[in-house]
């Protein structure tokens, strides 16, 4: 993604992906206990993130009933962190995360076809929780900065940024190849896919090699 414009200082930067780049543990009796995740995309995007004028959004990777706890989190997040939580039920992780994701979609994109799992109920709740974390940054969002998705879990979110946001700068990245017509025919919602990914001015993927 660029980095701003004639020599300008930076744009302020949203991360956006399904999981936060942390680890946190919430055993009962205990405060929270939030560390830094390593591996994968949270080393990969650390540095930019650790630069920037930059959030960090996404999941915090468990379903936290509480008020009070989701609010702890919330301000231990925002003010250590620079990660703002996009928290989602058990139903939305069932559906959203274990169905869509891993069941439908992470199979498609790896060449297992024969083992992708597709549920209309399941693709909702998708759709719902895109639409969480859309609403998530446009509360963050000042006009100023750079968008930038990451990953299968939000296909549908640039496409919905812009609805809303008509002149953000959006990129979106996908950390797998991206599947050959003739595979991506099988999805249902196809089209759904790519007018979501269509949704930003730079797209990347991984390659094969």
């Amino acid at each position: 993604m660029p980095h701003g414009n004639d020599g300008a200082a930076p744009s302020r930067l949203l991360l956006v992906s399904n999981r936060l780049p942390v680890t946190i543990r919430n055993e009962a009796g205990a405060d929270l206990e939030i560390t830094r995740s390593t591996g994968g995309l949270a080393t990969a995007l650390a540095r930019p993130h650790a630069d920037r004028d930059s959030l960090w959004i996404g999941w915090p990777g468990a379903a936290f009933r509480s008020v009070a706890t989701r609010q702890r989190l919330e301000r231990l997040l925002r003010d250590d962190y620079r990660c703002v939580p996009v928290f989602l039920g058990a139903r939305d992780i069932q559906h959203y995360y274990d169905g869509v994701s891993n069941r439908a979609l992470w199979p498609l994109l790896h060449f297992f076809q024969t083992q992708m799992r597709y549920d209309d109920a399941e693709w909702e709740i998708y759709v719902q929780v895109n639409q969480r974390f859309c609403e998530a940054i446009m509360r963050e969002a000042r006009g100023d900065e750079i968008i930038w998705v990451h990953d299968y879990h939000l296909f549908l979110l640039p496409a919905m940024l812009r609805t809303h946001l008509p002149g953000a700068r959006i990129g979106f990245f996908l950390h797998t190849p991206f599947p050959p017509p003739e595979l991506l025919r099988i999805f249902p919602c196809r089209d759904a896919l790519l007018q979501g990914v269509l949704g930003a001015e730079v797209t990347g993927k991984q390659t094969l090699g």
